[in-house]
């Protein structure tokens, strides 16, 4: 989370101060784009295995909606598709201001092969 909100919670800014702040919580403070000069990307390497589910959320869903919830709708949801469309319409449901945008990613598994050589035409 790069927002303005969570770096000043990372840096131990009392929540008084946040609060008055409060305005400015959605503020980015890092992205990738065109007009972005220096781009920093969070790189984590993680063990993969079957049936591991990746899900990104905006705080349109975050925000409008529990862990708890959240949580539960990624173990019983059977597809991607599912589980997106049960989170954004959750979040609405729940009166979000904000914009809901769901991504979610199943992994199952990865065959992996030996990269060909493209110098020698392998």
């Amino acid at each position: 989370d790069h927002s303005l909100n969570e770096e000043l919670r990372q840096a131990g800014i009392s929540k008084d101060r946040q609060r008055q702040l409060n305005r400015w919580r959605h503020c980015i403070t890092r992205y990738v784009g065109p007009a972005s000069r220096d781009s920093r990307i969070d790189i984590r390497c993680l063990t993969l295995r079957p049936n591991d589910r990746f899900i990104l959320l905006t705080d349109g869903i975050t925000d409008a909606l529990t862990d708890d919830a959240i949580e539960r709708a990624a173990q019983s949801a059977k597809t991607p598709t599912e589980l997106c469309n049960w989170l954004i319409t959750a979040a609405r449901g729940a009166g979000t201001p904000d914009d809901t945008s769901c991504v979610v990613v199943d992994y199952s598994h990865c065959v992996c092969s030996k990269p060909t050589d493209q110098s020698s035409g392998n």
